[in-house]
């Protein structure tokens, strides 16, 4: 079994489909993918039954505050109350050929800012998904 480190990790950030800005300075980040089921039982069923329907996702990063890094004002700049959405690409193996990674298109909801005495600023972003968030390949 192969294990990923964040070494290798990155994500990219643009306008389109196939975004290009790598995002620098990102600590950490995570993306939750939810899928929701509905209960589909009948009457006198010993056991309920469900079948799935809509999925939905959100991610939220962590970064230490660049002026200079081009993808990261890009993010903060959507943050400050954009309606437009900003395209994600989450490359958890690397970005080597043949490497997968999830894909999709977002909502900046939320960003919080946080600077202490004897550290850099740092900001949390939250991004809620619009439409699937995909797999894909390098």
């Amino acid at each position: 079994m192969a294990y990923y480190t964040g070494v290798i990790a990155s994500i990219k950030l643009g306008d389109s489909a196939s975004p290009t800005d790598i995002l620098g300075q990102c600590t950490s980040y995570s993306v939750d993918k939810q899928l929701e089921s509905v209960d589909v039982s009948h009457i006198g069923s010993a056991s309920k039954t469900f079948t799935s329907a809509q999925e939905s996702w959100s991610s939220t990063m962590e970064v230490s505050y660049d002026q200079d890094d081009t993808a990261q004002a890009k993010l903060l700049e959507r943050s400050a109350g954009a309606s437009t959405p900003i395209y994600v690409s989450y490359y958890y193996e690397g970005a080597d050929t043949g490497d997968k990674y999830l894909t999709g298109q977002g909502f900046i909801t939320g960003i919080a800012w946080n600077q202490e005495p004897n550290g850099v600023i740092t900001a949390s972003v939250s991004i809620q998904g619009t439409g699937a968030l995909s797999e894909a390949t390098a």
